[in-house]
């Protein structure tokens, strides 16, 4: 008896541990080479992809700085909401703050894009409108949800900010 409830326990962590690590494969994710290929602009010099991985990297850089400001003032925010007399003008006056911190980002998304842009021939600037369309954009609906899929990776249906593929949106553009 001892035999077969050790065989049992076995099995039954054995099978844990392959559905386990079958939770973390995605199809759409930005490892796969496909995605890779997908998201990459043609024909790049290497002079050209230095110059836009160097834009990229500030970008991100000053996007990340953005994020912890809205951060900040989203908990400042909070700690008001929920003291005991609330004070409507300064919860205002935070959300308007976050306002203008998120119209800064867009605005460095759109100056991003351009510099990108900026470095491309006339054949790639086809290709990169094409794709990059909805560069910087967030939205709602399918596939941009926080809901997830019940692994805590998010990238469910559902309404919230995020896109839930990566770096791919809802058309198959790309962010650079």
């Amino acid at each position: 008896m001892k035999k077969v409830t050790f065989l049992a326990g076995l099995i039954l962590l054995a099978s844990m541990t392959l559905v386990q690590a079958q939770r973390g494969q995605r199809n759409n994710s930005q490892n796969t080479p496909m995605s890779r290929t997908q998201c990459a602009i043609p024909d790049l010099t290497e002079e050209q992809e230095s110059k836009i991985e160097a834009l990229r990297t500030e970008h991100w850089n000053q996007m990340k700085n953005y994020r912890a400001d809205l951060m900040i003032l989203k908990a400042e925010m909070q700690k008001l909401q929920v003291s005991d007399n609330p004070d409507g003008e300064a919860i205002d006056n935070k959300i308007e703050a976050m306002g203008k911190i998120r119209t800064e980002m867009q605005k460095a998304a759109n100056h991003h894009r351009m510099d990108v842009r900026k470095q491309l021939t006339d054949e790639q600037k086809v290709w990169f409108n094409s794709h990059g369309k909805r560069f910087g954009q967030r939205g709602f609906g399918p596939g941009h949800g926080r809901k997830g899929d019940g692994f805590h990776r998010g990238g469910g249906k559902g309404s919230g900010a995020g896109n839930g593929s990566g770096m791919r949106h809802r058309d198959g553009s790309c962010r650079w």
